[in-house]
């Protein structure tokens, strides 16, 4: 005996309930439901009843594939419910080799640091390898590099970086892209851009560099120009995002320059962010296009044999 249910009910239309019960051993059962009221011969008591169906459960994975994510649905049988599931919304984050300054090394855990996509687009092929050592042909990456292919300890500078700034990334991506065209809007989110460094793929940041890499002179180098640009700067920015403060709908936001707000602005040209979700970094990354915008008018060219050049992007 597992348990006793009573259906009681004011309603004319069926009623619907269920026994769940568990913890049982691997073996063979009948199964028996029995009404234990006796029949009535009213004709506004309704007693019959049946047993529409028996369901057992597995706790096991339903899909062995490798390198996704799975979720569980437990839903009650009603009227209201009919056939399947159209749609279903759901918060997820990436579980990704994160870099722990505690230990001083990469784990896994859930992260939204752009370092740790950078990396992850790199070389997420273990991740798709079956038990017979085949890559699924739905890998994102099907050339995914080894460690010593990439300068890990550049990443990790990266990571402190957009851990300070409080630099994120999140994308739903369900669309066909290179990997390039990903690194670049990763590390775009971080105010970066990816780059080869002694051969060994990283990103450059957009920063004041804490020395000097070298002097151009006229004694090893010629033909310098400078050009001054004079740019269109407009009042304002329009963002669209995802905004995560309102459950991620498509939402706006104006990014003033200095002296307008919505009053004043009447100038605005639309930016794009892809990656960014967050209100507050909107408006800090919309900012810093206005600043590039203003303060870097001039463009400077000049020639130089490449046994004196020392100096590589960054």
């Amino acid at each position: 005996s597992v348990q006793e249910l009573t259906v009681s009910a004011s309603k004319a239309a069926a009623i619907r309930r269920h026994i769940r019960f568990s913890d049982l051993d691997e073996d063979q059962y009948d199964v028996q439901v029995r009404r234990v009221t006796e029949d009535t011969s009213s004709d506004k008591i309704f007693d019959a009843t049946w047993w529409t169906g028996l369901k057992t459960v597995t706790y096991q994975p339903p899909v062995l594939m490798k390198g996704i994510s799975q979720t569980a649905m437990r839903m009650k049988g009603t009227d209201q419910l009919s056939g399947a599931v159209d749609q279903l919304n759901s918060l997820l984050y990436s579980v990704l080799p994160d870099y722990d300054y505690a230990t001083e090394t990469w784990i896994e855990r859930p992260t939204q640091n752009p370092a740790s996509f950078f990396r992850y687009v790199l070389q997420n092929s273990e991740l798709w390898v079956d038990d017979l050592g085949e890559l699924s042909p739905d890998a994102p990456n099907a050339r995914g590099l080894k460690d010593n292919r990439i300068y890990l300890d550049n990443l990790q500078d990266f990571h402190d970086h957009c851990r300070i700034h409080g630099f994120e990334y999140n994308a739903y991506i369900d669309w066909e892209a290179s990997v390039w065209d990903m690194l670049q809007e990763i590390a775009s989110c971080g105010r970066a851009a990816p780059t080869l460094i002694d051969g060994k793929w990283g990103v450059v940041i957009d920063r004041v560099p804490d020395y000097i890499a070298q002097h151009v002179t006229t004694s090893n180098s010629w033909g310098y120009q400078a050009t001054r640009i004079f740019p269109s700067v407009p009042h304002a920015f329009r963002v669209q995002f995802n905004n995560e403060d309102a459950g991620f709908i498509q939402d706006e936001r104006l990014v003033f320059a200095d002296g307008y707000d919505e009053n004043t602005a009447r100038k605005i040209e639309g930016l794009q962010l892809p990656g960014i979700t967050n209100s507050d970094l909107v408006w800090k990354h919309g900012r810093e296009h206005m600043a590039t915008v203003i303060l870097r008018p001039y463009e400077h060219s000049f020639y130089m044999d490449v046994e004196h050049l020392n100096a590589v992007r960054g």
